[in-house]
């Protein structure tokens, strides 16, 4: 399988660094094949996840991501071992990976490959493993995808599958992954998000995230998203 390269050099403190993975992400799904809609799906949820950053891992808003930066290094050079990175509950990567089969086996991929573990290209090719061998019932649905909503809400509640899966939390997404597929894609034939005539014009969500630090740094262990209508 052929992968599309990045457009651009990927540098730290780059502005655009996450325009440039998103580019390259939707690229790569694009050869993959998947059509629009389930790629906006796709880019939604990872936008929420980890904002679309490969090699991000849960609870860093650290300055250029540092701690992610590190934490990965570690990974790659072995200081983090298989078993502590499976088990130290810790999402990491484009989809937050947190399950320890699933980052077992995005582990063993990496190593497998000769990529690094946040590599954008490993872990869309791990994606792509998953959907196809132990998600099939969400692959065949984004293969067959037609509504942006109906796409996102099945990558949110069958794949990702975090805390809160409500209905706003769809609503959320849906929204970033229209803004995805505009910032990147000049053919989008995914439709624009739409509210009903009988609901009010703006939505508000207010996030309520408590960390707590450890000697790895700061975790996130609650998080609470609150939805007001404003007419």
């Amino acid at each position: 399988m052929r992968y599309a390269q990045p457009r651009y050099e990927v540098q730290k403190g780059d502005d655009t660094i996450t325009n440039t993975y998103k580019q390259s992400i939707y690229d790569t799904l694009k050869e993959q094949g998947y059509n629009e809609i389930a790629i906006g799906a796709l880019m939604g949820n990872m936008e929420a996840e980890s904002g679309c950053i490969p090699n991000r891992v849960e609870g860093d808003f650290s300055e250029g991501y540092k701690k992610s930066a590190e934490y990965t290094d570690a990974v790659n050079n072995g200081s983090i071992s298989r078993e502590t990175f499976m088990n130290d509950g810790k999402g990491y990567g484009l989809c937050q990976w947190t399950y320890p089969t699933r980052k077992a086996k995005l582990y063993d991929m990496a190593k497998e490959t000769g990529f690094g573990i946040g590599s954008y290209i490993l872990q869309l090719y791990f994606l792509e493993q998953e959907l196809t061998c132990d998600f099939p019932l969400v692959g065949s649905a984004l293969k067959n995808a037609t509504n942006l909503y109906d796409a996102v809400a099945i990558v949110l509640r069958k794949f990702e599958m975090p805390y809160d899966q409500s209905d706003a939390v769809c609503t959320q997404r849906t929204l970033l992954a229209q803004n995805c597929l505009n910032s990147v894609s000049k053919n989008s034939t995914a439709k624009p998000v739409e509210l009903k005539a009988d609901e009010p014009k703006y939505r508000t969500f207010t996030i309520q995230i408590t960390l707590t630090e450890d000697s790895d740094g700061f975790r996130i262990t609650d998080f609470k998203t609150e939805e007001r209508f404003d007419i």
